[in-house]
């Protein structure tokens, strides 16, 4: 099992990354500014969930993403999330 302190490095190093494949889509692509930060303000409050649980608190983050319950995700996106709920192990994945 890893220690709190190498999950919280690895947690930062996947985000980091994350920001960087993010960051390069914008800077090729035409991205709406709003999409942008609305992104990044959702990414960040992962974060914060994320270190959170690591550090056995499951206090709710300060920045809630809103949710919109009419909107499907992106068939890449479904993919995406499948294999992360097969890679778990998660009893209802695809």
């Amino acid at each position: 099992m890893l220690s709190k302190q190498k999950a919280k490095s690895l947690v930062l190093r996947i985000f980091e990354e994350e920001g960087l494949v993010i960051g390069g889509l914008a800077a090729i692509n035409k991205f709406d500014d709003e999409l942008l930060w609305r992104l990044m303000r959702n990414m960040d409050a992962i974060l914060g969930k994320s270190l959170a649980s690591i550090n056995d608190n499951d206090k709710p983050s300060r920045v809630q993403p809103k949710r919109f319950s009419n909107v499907r995700p992106h068939p890449a996106i479904e993919e995406f999330l499948a294999k992360i709920k097969r890679l778990s192990g998660s009893p209802d994945a695809k």
